[in-house]
This record gives C-alpha cells, structure tokens and sequence, in this order.
C-alpha cells in the first residue's frame, strides 16, 4: 500500500514545474527561505487583465515581514483603477481590511496583534456572504460586513506593495501568496501558516505567487497555479529577490 502524502507532498500539485532550471520551481519550499523586497518608496508588483466575475467567495493569503510602518498597502484587488475593491493595509503598526467603492471606503477594525518591523506574520482574509473573515499567523482574529456597494463586481486587477492611485507603499518583503476564488477553510489556513505551506490546494486558485524567483524577464515574479497570471514587477531593483 502507498503511503498517504503528507500536507508537504499534497502543496506540489500536478502540473508544476520541476525542472531546476524551471521557472515556478519551489525554491523556498518548505523553509520559506526567500521573498520579494518592497522598499516603501514607488515599487509594486501587478496583473491586469484578468477578466474575471466578481467571485462569491474569495482567499488571499501569504506571509508579510515589513520594516516600517506608516499606511502600507499590501494586497488589493479591484475590477478596474477606480471602481470597487478589496484590500489588505497596515495601518500604524496593525493589519487592517477594508473595502472601497461608490458607496465610499469601509476600512474595517485592526486584527491581530500589535505587529513588530523585522518579523514575518502569515495573514490571511477569506469572503463568502458579504463578510471577510481575518486571520493573523492561523489563527481568526476579526470579521469585517462589506457594505454591498463596496462589494467588487468584476474581478480584473490585483496588485501588491502599492495603492490604486500610487499611494500607501509598503516597506518589507512579501512570500507565498495564493489568492482563490473560493473562501479556504480554518483549518487550510491554519495549516498553511503552521506549516509555512505556500497553498494547501489549486482547487479554485486564481493565482499563486511564491515571491522567491524572477521569470523569464528579470521583471516578472510567476505564477505557479497554470493560470499564467503572472505580476509585473513596477519601479523594483533588478534583483528584489532577498532573504525572507
């Protein structure tokens, strides 16, 4: 009888590249050893184009360390540069998820600790019902109503490290980012941030980013999902690869 695979087996889906030469091999698996620097001034990492319908559900999660605080933008998507998205900031020191759209912004109450510059956090927010479930290292800290105005009808851009209109930059690294079109279970981010797991699946995955390589181009950082949703890395050092 075949041993069953193991949560570290069951992260390397079919599919993906494994040749060391490859772009997508899972170099900073499973030490998560490696991110992508954002230095807080100008620089993002983006997709356009995605085309897609506002999901029912949604998953983003990935692991932050950053060096300053300030306002930061993490993660944000949106169906175009002005109409209605999600986002995940760093306000003062502590996450934060809003919402913005006609309707105005609805920037949710902080969850989680007070967070330290120089230490990484897995953070992770999951939609389903109009409502976003936050977790911080795995583990549920808050809930967040999207007013249904602010609820994103489309779902056509997501972009890392930078604000819509240019402001709120973040200041740190970024590794093991997946978002989903699907809200992930307690235990499945639970488990991702126990064990520093990149994904617990594809089933629904919109894209998956590692953050530890360059593409084909030195400004591409890939995705791994076979989606080929890859980010455009905007205004970054020709190798942001650094320890993470």
């Amino acid at each position: 009888m075949m041993p069953i695979p193991s949560l570290a087996q069951s992260v390397q889906p079919r599919g993906f590249p494994r040749g060391p030469l490859a772009p997508g091999i899972l170099q900073s698996y499973p030490g998560l050893a490696l991110g992508t620097l954002f230095d807080g001034v100008n620089d993002y990492a983006e997709v356009t184009g995605l085309g897609r319908p506002a999901p029912n559900e949604f998953t983003a999660m990935g692991w932050v360390n950053s060096t300053a605080f300030g306002t930061n933008r993490v993660f944000d998507c949106t169906a175009g540069a002005s109409s209605n998205g999600l986002e995940i900031l760093i306000l003062s020191g502590l996450f934060r998820f809003g919402s913005y759209g006609p309707t105005g912004t609805t920037t949710g109450a902080a969850f989680g600790p007070s967070l330290s510059t120089g230490r990484r956090y897995h953070v992770a927010v999951a939609a389903s019902a109009g409502s976003i479930i936050q977790y911080v290292d795995g583990a549920r800290v808050g809930v967040t109503s999207i007013p249904v105005g602010n609820r994103p009808d489309a779902l056509v851009r997501m972009r890392f490290g930078l604000s819509t209109g240019g402001g709120n930059p973040f200041s740190g690294s970024l590794a093991a980012w997946s978002v989903y079109e699907r809200a992930l279970s307690h235990a499945e981010i639970a488990a991702a941030a126990a064990r520093r797991a990149t994904y617990p699946s594809l089933d629904a995955a919109l894209a998956v980013y590692p953050f530890d390589q360059l593409g084909p181009i030195a400004t591409q950082s890939p995705d791994i999902s076979g989606n080929a949703r890859h980010l455009t890395l905007v205004n970054m050092p020709t190798n942001p690869i650094v320890s993470f």
